[in-house]
């Protein structure tokens, strides 16, 4: 990261080339997942109070009011437009839609959503379990406890509801990213 004359700041390549010219506020995140492939490198930038996610070529590939990278790596990115929340690739696509109140990142390959006071999930294989119940919780044994409609059970491996904790299928050991 660099700060150009103006004060605004941008990033240069380890050997000195300029990959994002200094025309930002701020530079939010850098990253370059393997760092031999330059293609795979992404920032996300501010200016003028919005979020940009940018490419190696330094081309602004999405806005947002907010981006948010996962810890684990830059993409997928939560965004958040007009106070919703969705998650874009690293395309810049839209992948899911900003319509939630919240979203977590990701934990355990678990993303948690948040809609009107409803808790949802997607899960380590990509589905998702829109958000219907009141509460979503870890029982004793790390599974995933649901209370739907003031009753507490689980989600099989067909994503329906059980009260039989045997038939419970999401568990956070359930990691397969």
């Amino acid at each position: 990261v660099f700060t150009g004359a103006d004060g605004l700041k941008g990033v240069k390549w380890c050997w000195g080339d300029v990959m994002i010219p200094a025309n930002y506020d701020d530079i939010k995140v850098f990253t370059s997942f393997p760092i031999n492939d330059p293609t795979s490198c992404f920032v996300i930038a501010t200016k003028n109070g919005q979020d940009y996610l940018l490419d190696y070529l330094g081309r602004e590939l999405f806005r947002a009011d907010e981006l948010c990278p996962d810890y684990a790596s830059i993409i997928p990115t939560r965004f958040c437009r007009n106070n919703k929340w969705g998650i874009i690739n690293s395309a810049g696509q839209i992948i899911l839609e900003n319509k939630y109140d919240h979203i977590s990142s990701r934990q355990n390959g678990f993303i948690f959503l948040t809609l009107n006071g409803k808790e949802g999930f997607i899960d380590p294989f990509d589905n998702i379990v829109e958000p219907i119940f009141d509460r979503i919780e870890l029982d004793t044994r790390d599974y995933l406890l649901v209370t739907l409609n003031g009753e507490q059970g689980y989600l099989n491996e067909n994503r329906n509801f059980t009260t039989d904790s045997d038939e419970a299928f999401y568990s956070m050991d359930l990691v397969f990213e």
